[in-house]
This record gives C-alpha cells, sequence and structure tokens, in this order.
C-alpha cells in the first residue's frame, strides 16, 4: 500500500531492505508528500526510510545503509517512471 502511494514519482529510486522501505535519488521535490506518507529523512543516510508503524528498536547504535544492506538482503523495486523509460 505504502509503496504504490510512491511508485509513480519521478526520479526515485525504491529499495525493500528488510521490513523497510528505503528511498533515494530525487527525494527533495516530494519531501512534503514523503512525511505525509509517513517516511522519515535519515540525514545521515541521505535517504528516506518507512518503518512498519508497530516497530520498537532495541538497538539505538546507527548503522550504514551498506550494513544494513548486507544484514538484511536488498531488493529494488521498478519504479513506474523508469518501466515506461525502458519501454521507449
Amino acid at each position: 500500500e505504502i509503496i504504490s502511494q510512491i511508485i509513480g514519482l519521478d526520479g526515485i529510486i525504491i529499495e525493500l531492505i528488510g521490513n523497510w522501505i528505503w528511498l533515494s535519488g530525487n527525494t527533495y521535490p516530494y519531501r512534503a508528500q514523503l512525511k505525509q506518507t509517513g517516511f522519515y529523512f535519515a540525514p545521515k543516510k541521505i535517504m528516506w526510510y518507512y518503518r512498519p508503524p508497530d516497530y520498537k528498536s532495541a538497538n539505538k547504535k546507527p548503522k550504514t545503509i551498506e550494513f544494513i544492506r548486507n544484514k538484511y538482503g536488498t531488493e529494488r523495486i521498478q519504479n513506474r517512471t523508469e518501466n515506461m523509460s525502458l519501454s521507449n
């Protein structure tokens, strides 16, 4: 449901890492919409993330995005605008 709200945003890279959704790319023009959708900005990673609403973190030590990708695996979700540009 959350992904369907952002999948059409041009220039956004969507990654599913564990149970979280991470966004990078050209996110600046969409910051208000991302906040409204429930995303948070991670300034050290320069990425936006969405976590499950019932998530409680037991570990407050910051991790790099590379560490998180290696630990949980990552799946890049094809953005609709990428699909259109690939078919042209």
